[in-house]
């Protein structure tokens, strides 16, 4: 039951988040005065509503973390591009065409096929003469 509580919070906007959150703040200042002047019926409701307090708090500090790092990554990408172009105005930085780069890779690739089997060796199934003695 809790984990389908929080699911549906997760699903409800921050402002009914907010909302509910006041409700719940009020629900339990008047539980401890009911408890303060003896007229508690559930001691339970009280732990019930703290405990609503703290996941409804949970999900909206998730969801302001998830926003500062979406603006921190943001912020870090667009530095970096910035940094990128000066870089390229200076001429110090140069670019490769995406052909070149496939053609280097492609060649890279053809010289690790012919080194895997290494030097010296035999395939298998081809036994040398030292091997046969």
């Amino acid at each position: 039951m809790v984990n389908a509580k929080a699911a549906e919070l997760r699903e409800l906007p921050d402002e009914l988040l907010i909302d509910r959150l006041e409700g719940n703040k009020e629900e339990l200042f008047n539980l401890r005065f009911q408890l303060a002047t003896g007229q508690l019926d559930d001691p339970n409701r009280i732990k019930v509503v703290r405990h609503d307090i703290a996941r409804t708090l949970t999900i909206l500090r998730q969801r302001h973390l998830e926003s500062e790092v979406e603006q921190e990554v943001a912020r870090a990408d667009a530095e970096a591009l910035g940094e990128s172009r000066a870089a390229q105005a200076r001429g110090e930085k140069t670019g490769r065409s995406l052909a070149d780069m496939q053609q280097e890779a492609l060649s890279e690739s053809e010289e690790g096929e012919e080194g895997e089997a290494g030097e010296g060796e035999k395939p298998y199934g081809e036994a040398s003469d030292e091997e046969d003695r």
